[in-house]
Parts: structure tokens; sequence; C-alpha cells
């Protein structure tokens, strides 16, 4: 006979207690964060006993450990493993910072708990996980990664300026011809040399190209971009004050806003020179030498590149790097880079550059006998769709509503923070107008995009009909003003990106590929 156990039914209005515990942690073992420690156990025990819906589990605890990885905490790992099986309901926490310092982890752990249907009190942020939806989550948890982000960025910045400004900044990575050793840059005798044959050679009338070729054909060793010498990296060999046994700081900063990128010093900042920071590999006279050639051989090549008119637009379709010319005799070449430094990397041989120039003039013939097929309809349908939007109602207007909606949002972080609101009436307020600065944000930028094509093609229609009827010689100011990338394919064709979109295929004449 099978068994039969009767399940009592819950009357009603009972509802099952909820299985609290709370986590606890401080970072040091210093006698104010201990006490800080023994009062947050002391506070969440009493306030669990003290409700009678809640049944105490227990309190988590960490004492001594930094929060920045949830890996390194005993009590939190035990704690999560507790609630994996299903033994906790609710956990108790001061504040975020507590939970974790890395909010990625948090938001990690959170989403877990969630699916454990386990929710997370923070009672310093007035927050309960319950109340948040995914979305929230990213929203609550991302406004305070970005502050915290500010915060340590703000503490890293102002501690480098003042290492800097006393001369005592460490660099991070040491140049090639140097070592690093405790903070120290120490002269590599092994690299020493090439250092000095690079300046040598340069002044003697090699290129950084000629130099980096020679280099890898030597197979020189290089640490940095898998060992590969660039033109690149040997202009900034050339530029660097570092081996006259100086420091030049701040050449590079962090912007302000988020996402936080790297840019270059271009005045923004103050820089700070140290004189003999390190030990010279070169005589400053040498370098100064090194140093006017460059600047004498920019110019020059400024110059010359605003002659070519396919500077910057032609690219290779197999490897997708930006081909550079080069001349033999009265005749120039495009050649891909990757190709020029190993045959077998990329097929795409050198291709000369009238090639480029005939088969330009024989599409610019078509497109200027089949404009009206081709560039009046895109014209048309992209009027009427920019001009007949319910939702247009201008740029001003539309900057108007941002600014209102994101005033609003300021407005409700500045009270909520002081508690004038509840929680659940905050978040949803949030809610409703992060919602609408989505939508409004959304039409600015889809109608920006649109008014740019738009103009795209407008411009392109009137250099078109304006152009001559035929061309016999390229005509720079029309080429400058539609083609804005050109691609040479392993297929023997000439692909042309006009502005606005528009693509057209050109065939090159085969005999006049060469290596």
């Amino acid at each position: 006979m099978p068994e039969v156990f009767v399940i009592e039914p819950r009357k009603i209005g009972q509802t099952a207690k909820k299985r609290v515990c709370a986590y606890a942690r401080v970072s040091t073992e210093e006698e104010s964060q201990i006490n800080s420690y023994e009062v947050q156990i002391s506070y969440y025990k009493d306030l669990i006993l003290k409700k009678p819906e809640w049944v105490f589990v227990e309190i988590y605890s960490d004492k001594g450990i930094s929060g920045t990885s949830a890996q390194k905490r005993p009590g939190f790992q035990q704690m999560i493993s507790d609630c994996q099986a299903g033994e906790i309901d609710i956990i108790l926490v001061k504040s975020v910072s507590r939970f974790a310092r890395n909010i990625e982890e948090c938001l990690f752990y959170i989403r877990e708990l969630k699916k454990l249907h386990v929710n997370v009190i923070f009672e310093k942020e007035a927050i309960n996980t319950k109340d948040l939806d995914d979305e929230l989550l990213l929203t609550f948890f991302g406004s305070l990664s970005e502050e915290e982000s500010r915060s340590i960025s703000r503490n890293i910045r102002w501690s480098f300026q003042r290492r800097m400004e006393q001369g005592l900044f460490i660099t991070a990575c040491a140049p090639y011809g140097y070592s690093l050793s405790s903070g120290t840059l120490i002269v590599n005798e092994q690299e020493k040399p090439v250092v000095q044959w690079i300046y040598d050679r340069y002044l003697n009338g090699w290129s950084c190209q000629q130099i980096a070729d020679t280099l890898n054909y030597f197979s020189v060793s290089k640490n940095k971009n898998n060992g590969i010498w660039t033109e690149s990296g040997i202009y900034y060999m050339l530029s660097n004050e570092k081996y006259i046994g100086d420091a030049l700081l701040q050449k590079t900063f962090t912007t302000n806003t988020l996402p936080y990128k790297r840019a270059l010093n271009q005045g923004e900042l103050g820089q700070f020179y140290v004189e003999n920071s390190q030990e010279a590999i070169l005589e400053k006279e040498t370098a100064e030498k090194a140093k006017r050639l460059l600047k004498s051989r920019k110019r020059a090549e400024q110059v010359e590149r605003q002659k070519r008119l396919l500077s910057d637009k032609v690219y290779c379709g197999e490897c997708g790097t930006k081909m550079r010319y080069k001349t033999r005799g009265e005749t120039v070449y495009w050649v891909c880079q990757l190709h020029v430094k190993e045959k077998d990397a990329c097929s795409i041989k050198e291709i000369n550059e009238n090639v480029i120039y005939e088969a330009f003039m024989r599409m610019y013939h078509k497109l200027k006998i089949n404009y009206k097929k081709v560039l009046v309809p895109a014209q048309q349908q992209m009027e009427l769709l920019y001009h007949n939007d319910e939702l247009h109602t201008g740029k001003i207007e539309t900057d108007k509503k941002i600014m209102q909606i994101q005033k609003q949002i300021q407005v409700l972080n500045r009270l909520q923070s002081q508690r004038h609101f509840e929680s659940a009436v905050f978040m949803e307020k949030i809610r409703e107008l992060t919602e609408q600065l989505k939508t409004v944000q959304k039409t600015d930028a889809r109608k920006f995009q649109e008014n740019k094509v738009l103009n795209k093609i407008r411009t392109l229609m009137i250099s078109i009909e304006k152009g001559p009827e035929r061309m016999e010689s390229i005509s720079e100011p029309i080429f400058q003003k539609i083609v804005e990338k050109i691609v040479i394919t392993e297929e023997q064709t000439i692909v042309f990106y006009l502005m606005a979109g528009f693509q057209f295929e050109e065939r090159m004449v085969l005999e006049e590929c060469t290596v």
C-alpha cells in the first residue's frame, strides 16, 4: 500500500515566514573598522529577530578582507552556497560597497540571486532588488559604477599629477633599449646598439620604413607588436626624449567623461619635463639632429600627401589595409602594405595610379548618363521619408525635450538622496523618464542621420549635374566631392564608394597590374 501524507492547507491570511540573513564586511583590521564590524553584526541580528515575519538564518561576514573580488571572501561564498541550497529568501546588506566593490561582479551575483528568488536589501541605498527588473538593475548599478569610476579616476589622476610635479612618476612600461627595475629605467645592453644603429641610419638618409624592413629581415628581436618592427614604431623611437636621459610626462591623458579614453595631450593639460631621469643611450646632439630631420621630412611628406589625390582613400579588398603610394621613375603605384612586407600574406598586387583614374572616369560617364534613373529616385524617397515623418519636430525642439527630461531625472535623484521619495515611487518615476528619454533620443538620432544622408545625396546630384559631359582628364574637385573610399579587390575590380552609400564597380585592365 502506498503511504499518504496530508499537507495541511494554509489558513487564510497566513504567509510563509521569510528566511533572512545579513552580510557584513570590513576591509582592514584597524580598531575602528573592527568596531564597525561588530556593530553591523549586532544590529542585523537584532533587526531580524524583532520581525515576526522573518526567520533568522545567520550573519555571514568577512573581516579584514578586501571587497575587490568575491572569490577571496569565504563568508560571502558560503552565503551564496546556502542560497543555492534554498536556505535563504532575503539578504540584508549595509550598502552596495559592502556587498561588492566590483560593480560588474555585484550585478552578476544579484542576477544569480534573483534567479534563485533571493532578494537583496541595500539599507543605505534604500533598494530592494525585488523591485528592480533587469533593465532597472542595469540603470541602478550603472549609475553607481559611473560614480565609482569617476571617484577612482579622480583619485588616480590627482596622485599622478602630484608625482609628476615632484618628478617621481614611475612609468608603467619601458621603451625599447631599456628595462624596468623597481620602477626605474635601466639601459638594456643588448638593445642599446640597435637604438644607436636606428638613429645612425636615419641620419644617413634611410626612411623609417627602410629601417623597419631591415630589422624585420634580419629578425632583430622586439617584444611589442608581436615582434614586428613598424614605420610608426621607428618614428616614435626617433622622437622619444628618453634616449637622452630625460622624460616628458603626461604626453597623453584620460578624458573626464565616460567612457574614459586615452587622448593625445595637445595642450589640454600641462606637461612636466624631467631632466636626467635615467641613464642616456644617445648624445643630445644626435637626438636633436634626428628630431630636426623628422620635422623637415614630415613637412615634405605632408606637402607630397596633399598633392596625391588618392591619399587616405585607397584600401586593399583582401586584408583591409590602407594602401600607400610608391614611385618608380615618373610612375606612381598604390600598394598593399601587408603585401609589401610579405607577399604570401596578401595577394593584392600593386596598381598603377592611372588605372584607378581611368576607372573613375568610366564610372563617372556612366553615372552622368544615368543619374536621373539612379540618384533622383533615391533623393525623392529620402525627402519623402524625412519631411512626412510626424515625429519630426525640429532639432531645437528635440534638444529642448532632452534637456527637460534630463533635468527632471537630476531633480528626482537629488530628492531621493534626501529621502523625500519612497523607493518604489522613485524607481517608477525614473523608469518613466528613462523611457521618454530613449524615445526622444532615438528620434533625434534617426532624424539627424536621415538629414545627413539627404544632404549627401543632394551634393552628389549637384556634382554630377554640373560636371562636364565628358571628362578627358581627372577632375580633382569632382573626385574629392563624391568619392569617400576606393577598394581594390582580388577579382581585378575597383569598387568606388560614393557619398550617401552609393557603390559602383569598374574592372581594371589586367596588364596594368604588376608584382
